[in-house]
Parts: C-alpha cells; structure tokens; sequence
C-alpha cells in the first residue's frame, strides 16, 4: 500500500514536470508563460492551485515559500501566473489523477 502510494504520486509529480512542448496545450501564451526563471514556476503555480488554498493568499504563500526556503512571491505574481493556465489544464489532471489511482490501487470486484 505505500510503495503505491509513492509511485502514485511520483507519477503525479511527473505530469507536473512537463517539458515545454506537451506543456503548452495548457498555457493561453506558451512563447511567453513560465519561460523565464522565477519563483512561480509552473509546477509551483499548479501545485498552489491545485492545494486548494484554505487561508488567505498571502499566508498560503509566505508558508508555502518558507517550506521550500525560497522568498516568497507577491499576491499579484500568484494572481498573474495562475492567469496563464488554462482550464484545460486540470481537467487533463484530473484525467491522469484517475488513471493513475486506478492502475496503481485496482479494484476488485
């Protein structure tokens, strides 16, 4: 159970880690979005995102930055990046997220 625990998320992890090809079916400006080095990368912008965010955005933020021990980026960078993501985007996750679940916990009937 937690070998696949742990592969699922690796997988999970993976289909974060796009190269800039599959990537950018999911950005609304693929030449531009997340081409330069910055703190809001595209993984980190997705994975905020997707941790569905309980607190306000600037302690989500700040706790999410101290935790990789990085400075933390501002609300309007956040609200700027997560623009540039497509909605197609999560549903694609949600797609794989099934998958994997499926393939790595089968049920059985």
């Amino acid at each position: 159970m937690k070998n696949a625990l742990r592969w699922a998320c690796q997988d999970l992890r993976r289909f974060l880690q796009l190269d800039e090809a599959p990537r950018q079916q999911f950005l609304y400006a693929p030449a531009t979005a997340f081409t330069r080095c910055r703190q809001l990368t595209f993984e980190r912008t997705a994975v905020l995102v997707l941790s569905l965010l309980k607190k306000t955005l600037s302690i989500e933020l700040f706790d999410f930055f101290r935790a990789l021990k990085l400075d933390t980026a501002t609300k309007s960078a956040f609200v700027q990046a997560r623009r540039k993501l497509k909605a197609v985007f999560f549903t694609s996750f949600f797609l794989h997220t099934t998958q994997v679940f499926y393939r790595r916990f089968p049920a059985k009937r």
